[in-house]
């Protein structure tokens, strides 16, 4: 029914959205924090997802575009007197700027994966790097927004309200997937991740499409970025711009089913639920990083036992059935 009517799959980002706000109504709000972090981590995944399984380009960069675009407008906003979503906009700009010198490096040069993956890692550590020396000159201790009910600027003294942002902005990012998986350009995507040669060879500017593809997924995750700044109301540099944003993206992605339109959506539930489980240990494990040693077990096991995700696994034995 869906491929004759295309349409009624723009419903299902809906759907989705509609339900998550009728659970959100019988949540305790002790777990207000687990939602919003559920958004941010199925948002940021799906932006990846374009790149990493659309496209089969290993970037490692986005969790350091989801800083970025928290620290700018938080700077911005705490220092200017810049809305936060104006401020989110400017970001997402210097944000696409540093994207697109990536991909001109990686793209028209024609790097290797790995050279392309560490390439990648090395830009996100520059950028780290540029604001950890933005706040030793400014003898800053991370960027602290006042605590005032502020819709405008996304500041909520009811949290909730930052996970129904964080689901409109998920359900838009599910809606863009279904546009570009059936359209010319995901389809060119899908033929440079199969065989970039034979892709070429077809005509596809490949330096092209992936640059755009990698400068607008970066933008996009930067305003994850905008939307926990809001939230957590306390920017800090090692904190946003951590490599452990890249784990957490990696084993979303890999543990829901890479390239699939909903295994960022099932695999931030199932990481969300790891990570509170995580927490509620004593102080003493939870604090020794034992939440990176998780992700990255997650990450391992994905790619060994379930290289196509709970969603592909899901969807496999539903055609057994049918069958």
């Amino acid at each position: 029914m869906l491929d004759h009517q295309p349409w009624l799959r723009y419903l299902q980002p809906v759907v989705l959205l509609i339900v998550a706000i009728l659970v959100a109504q019988v949540v305790p709000s002790r777990y207000a924090n687990a939602l919003v972090l559920f958004t941010l981590y199925a948002y940021i995944s799906i932006c990846w997802n374009f790149v990493g399984g659309l496209a089969g380009k290993l970037s490692l960069a986005h969790g350091a575009f989801f800083g970025l675009g928290a620290y700018i407008s938080a700077v911005l906003f705490v220092d200017l007197g810049v809305p936060l979503l104006v401020g989110g906009v400017i970001a997402a700009a210097v944000v696409a700027i540093f994207a697109w010198i990536m991909s001109a490096i990686a793209f028209r040069r024609r790097i290797g994966a790995l050279y392309f993956a560490l390439l990648t890692l090395a830009f996100a550590y520059v950028l780290l790097e540029l604001v950890r020396q933005y706040e030793i000159a400014y003898k800053l201790l991370g960027v602290h927004l006042p605590l005032v009910d502020d819709p405008l600027n996304l500041i909520f003294l009811n949290k909730f309200n930052s996970f129904y942002i964080g689901m409109v902005m998920v359900a838009i990012a599910l809606a863009v997937w279904i546009w570009v998986s059936r359209h010319r350009f995901g389809y060119m995507l899908a033929a440079i991740r199969e065989d970039e040669e034979a892709a070429k060879a077809l005509g596809v500017n490949v330096p092209s499409v992936l640059t755009v593809t990698m400068v607008a997924t970066a933008a996009a995750t930067s305003f994850a970025g905008v939307l926990a700044a809001g939230y957590l109301l306390s920017v800090e540099a090692n904190f946003v711009m951590s490599f452990e944003w890249m784990n957490i993206v990696l084993a979303v992605t890999l543990v829901g089913g890479l390239g699939r339109m909903y295994g960022p959506v099932v695999g931030a539930a199932f990481i969300t639920i790891i990570g509170e489980i995580v927490r509620s240990l004593p102080q003493s494990i939870a604090a020794g990083g034992i939440s990176t040693i998780v992700y990255g077990a997650l990450v391992l096991l994905a790619a060994t036992l379930l290289p196509s995700g709970i969603v592909g696994i899901a969807r496999r034995d539903r055609e057994l059935v049918v069958r």
